[in-house]
């Protein structure tokens, strides 16, 4: 039976792996995807923004 000392370096390292897979993402990702992904998404925000600050302004 495994020691909580060797537990947790398992858990540990499975934190590890799933961090640098989360961060290094797809190899088959494109970079044009995803500065298109980015900028659809700060456009979607600038529109909420607007739209919000909009219906401030006109006090709906």
């Amino acid at each position: 039976m495994a020691t909580n000392k060797e537990l947790l370096e398992a858990a540990a390292f499975h934190r590890r792996r799933v961090v640098a897979a989360l961060l290094s993402g797809s190899p088959y990702d494109e970079p044009a995807r995803v500065l298109r992904a980015v900028i659809a998404g700060v456009l979607l925000a600038a529109t909420a923004v607007a739209a919000s600050l909009l219906a401030r302004y006109l006090g709906l």
